[in-house]
Parts: structure tokens; C-alpha cells; sequence
């Protein structure tokens, strides 16, 4: 609203000087209009008798509005709203009403917009306030009605996290949280029992592991190394990491092959393509200074067990209908082979050459010479 009546002043004002066509006095209502702090932009432009909107009369821009805005055909008056300002349009008339010029004023929003923010702050502040007077009365309701159950029953559970039995003197054995913390305690047991039974288990397999002739590890299909490997392993590539992966582990002894591995197991990791061609796609034989090893890679598929705590705990890792846990890598040294196939192929190429020797010697002359003479070129081009 104060934009329209600051706007048909001005129009008032300058329609005077446009009918009679003095250029100064449109410039300096202009620029008398331009002095409101709130006015960034105020454009005026001749309208000729064709009613074509014409060249400017008069312009005074200045902040957000230096670029100004583009004329449009003088017929009514309109009021564009922005983010950071207000621009009205309007015509100026004669006496008989007809259109002598077009203007458009532009008016800054910054005090509005500053006014908004800080009315926005107060809301949030207050809002915030509110919240926090909210959950202190409810931060003391549950202290009284829930806290102090809840926090025998943390007792319970730290006592059973650190191995040991239920003291269910510090408990009420006729409420809730007494039963709960007895259940607690039954709980301990049975896992206790568990994990004697695994770590036998696992002392069993590793017994065993560690007398075998490959070299056995098992990794993520992220490519993340597990605990479980054979002793061989550590002998051919180095101390056990605790963490990183296979390709982190050969990265030391065999730095091209673990660039390779890497690169590739993305496959394997993304799920792109199937397991069992991903898989296919790795290595298959490697290199560990004078060592080389074959390499196979055999997924491990593992299914949930429903009468079970494992089997729960399986469901919950691969999923209701069982998945790829992780994948077990072997490794086998096959130096001796290979040292074999080399000198197996050196002897025939010895014989090749003697066979050509005595078909033709010339020509297998002239190879060697042709040859010497490209050594030396390539020589000479280093």
C-alpha cells in the first residue's frame, strides 16, 4: 500500500514536466523520489503517439536494483512482488488520458525481510523454550516412575556383560525387573556353556589348520580379512594385520598383484556380477618375492539355524532364506612346478634352436644378427 501511494504521487509529480518535455525537471523528481532509502530503482520512459513505449527520460538505480527492469506497453498499472523488493508499473497520463510515459519504481524489502527474521527467531526461540520446559517435566516424571527399576535392571545386565552371575540381592526378587534379572542370570549360563563349546571348537580347527599344507584365510565379501587363518599363511606373507584386507595384506610382499586384486574385487563387493564370475574374474595365481602360489577363492554359503542362538543371530546377518557370509581363499605353493614348466620350456627352446641349426643355419644366423642389430638401435634411442 505504501508503495502505490508513494508510486501515484510520483506520477503526480512528474506528469507535469513530461507534458511539457523538460527533461531536467523529470531527472530531478526523479532523483528526489530516488532519495527514500526504501526506493532502489525509479525508470521513466516516453510513450510516443503510436502508443509504442519509447527511450528512456530518466533512470536512478542503486543496491539490489543496478541492472533495473524492462519496459513493458503502457495500458494499466501492476504490482510485481521478488524476494527482496516490490516493483510497481504504472502510466503516466495527460489531461485528455492519454499515455505520455510508462515508470517503474522499485521499493526494497530489507527492512520487511529483517523484520520477518527476527519475528522467525523470537518463534523459535520461544518454541525451543517451550520444548525444553516439556521434557524437563518429563525427564522428571520418568526419574520417578521408571529410572529406578530401569536402573537395578542395568546392574543386572553389566554384571552378566562382564562374565560374571546376577547378584540378585541388589534386585527385588517379586517384581518385574526381580524376574527379568533371574531370566538375566538363566541367560548367562546358557551363553557361558556356548561359548566354552566354541572356543573348543575353534581350538580343534585352528589345530588343524595349522598342519595342513595350504594356506587357508577366510575374508568378507567386502574383501575384509576374519580372524580364522592358518599358521602357513604368516610363514609365506608375513605377520597376521589386524585389520584391511587381503589385497591390504599382500600389498608389502606383492604390490602389483594387491593393485590388481583390489581393482577387480570391486566386482565381487558390487554385487554386478554373479558371485561365482566375480570370483572367476581374481587372480589366480600370484607371485611373493621368489614364491608362487595358486589361488582359489570358494564362496561359503551358510544357512540360518532356528533352534539355535547362532542360527538367530545368522538370520539376522544374511537374511530369512541364508546368503554368502564370507569367502575362503587357499593358497597353494606351486614354486617347484612352475621352476619346473620354466626349465621344461627352456630345454625345448634349446632343442628348437639346434633343430633350426642344423635345417638352416644360415637363416638362423641372419635371425640372430637382425636381432642384435634392433638391440642396439633401441640402445642407441635411450
Amino acid at each position: 500500500q505504501g508503495a502505490r501511494m508513494a508510486g501515484e504521487l510520483f506520477l503526480r509529480s512528474a506528469s507535469a514536466p513530461v507534458i511539457f518535455d523538460d527533461e531536467t525537471a523529470i531527472k530531478d523528481t526523479a532523483a528526489l523520489l530516488a532519495q527514500d532509502p526504501e526506493v532502489i530503482g525509479v525508470q521513466l520512459w516516453r510513450v510516443g503517439r503510436d502508443q509504442q513505449v519509447g527511450a528512456p527520460l530518466a533512470t536512478q538505480l542503486k543496491g539490489a536494483a543496478e541492472q533495473g527492469v524492462a519496459p513493458r506497453p503502457a495500458h494499466t498499472a501492476s504490482m510485481e512482488r521478488r524476494a527482496d523488493r516490490i516493483i510497481l508499473r504504472d502510466v503516466v497520463r495527460d489531461r485528455d488520458r492519454k499515455a505520455i510515459a510508462v515508470v517503474a519504481v522499485q521499493y526494497s524489502l530489507a527492512r520487511e525481510n529483517l523484520a520477518f527474521m527476527d519475528l522467525r527467531r523470537r518463534i523459535l526461540l520461544l518454541a525451543a523454550g517451550a520444548s525444553a520446559l516439556l521434557a524437563l517435566l518429563l525427564w522428571a516424571a520418568t526419574r520417578r516412575v521408571i529410572t529406578g527399576p530401569l536402573s537395578r535392571l542395568l546392574q543386572a545386565v553389566r554384571q552378566v556383560e562382564a562374565g560374571g552371575r546376577v547378584d540378585l540381592n541388589s534386585v527385588r526378587s517379586q517384581d518385574e525387573v526381580g524376574r527379568l534379572a533371574q531370566a538375566f542370570a538363566r541367560m548367562a549360563e546358557a551363553v557361558d556353556r556356548r561359548e566354552r563349546e566354541l572356543l573348543r571348537r575353534n581350538a580343534d580347527m585352528k589345530l588343524i589348520m595349522d598342519h595342513v599344507a595350504q594356506g587357508l584365510l577366510s575374508v568378507e565379501r567386502s574383501g575384509a580379512l576374519l580372524p580364522e587363518h592358518s599358521a602357513i599363511v604368516e610363514t609365506w606373507l608375513g605377520p597376521w594385520p589386524s585389520g584391511g584386507t587381503f589385497a591390504d595384506y599382500l600389498q608389502a610382499q606383492a604390490p602389483q598383484a594387491a593393485e590388481w586384486l583390489q581393482l577387480l574385487w570391486e566386482n565381487v563387493n558390487d554385487d554386478f556380477f554373479p558371485l561365482e564370475v566375480a570370483l572367476g574374474q581374481l587372480p589366480r595365481r600370484i607371485e611373493v618375492g621368489a614364491r608362487v602360489f595358486d589361488v582359489l577363492y570358494t564362496p561359503i554359503q551358510r544357512g540360518p539355524s532356528a533352534d539355535s542362538i547362532a542360527g538367530a543371530t545368522e538370520s539376522l546377518r544374511t537374511g530369512p532364506d541364508g546368503g554368502t557370509v564370507n569367502i575362503l581363499i587357499m593358497l597353494s605353493d606351486v614354486t617347484s612346478e612352475v621352476a619346473q614348466e620354466r626349465a621344461k620350456r627352456g630345454e625345448q627352446e634349446m632343442i628348437n634352436i639346434f633343430q633350426w641349426t642344423v635345417k638352416d643355419r644360415a637363416c638362423l644366423t641372419e635371425f640372430f644378427a637382425d636381432g642384435e642389430r634392433r638391440v642396439r638401435e633401441l640402445s642407441a634411442l635411450g
